[in-house]
């Protein structure tokens, strides 16, 4: 959630999923599935190469034109 105005009800975790995070909740050897605006696939998809993530291990999908 990176949109979310300090007035939301919203108590989750805020912020841009970063490799940090991703070491903080994905198990050993995930699958990775990425959906959404193809800047958002590519920049994922650049986290999970620098933390050197097999490529068979990211499956991706891009959603255009919102």
């Amino acid at each position: 959630m990176t949109d979310v105005g300090e007035e939301s009800e919203w108590n989750g975790r805020r912020g841009r999923i970063d490799a940090a995070m991703v070491r903080e909740f994905a198990p050993e050897s995930p699958v990775f599935y990425i959906c959404g605006p193809p800047a958002m696939v590519e920049a994922m998809g650049g986290i999970l190469k620098s933390m050197n993530i097999d490529e068979e291990s990211v499956k991706t999908e891009e959603f255009v034109g919102y």
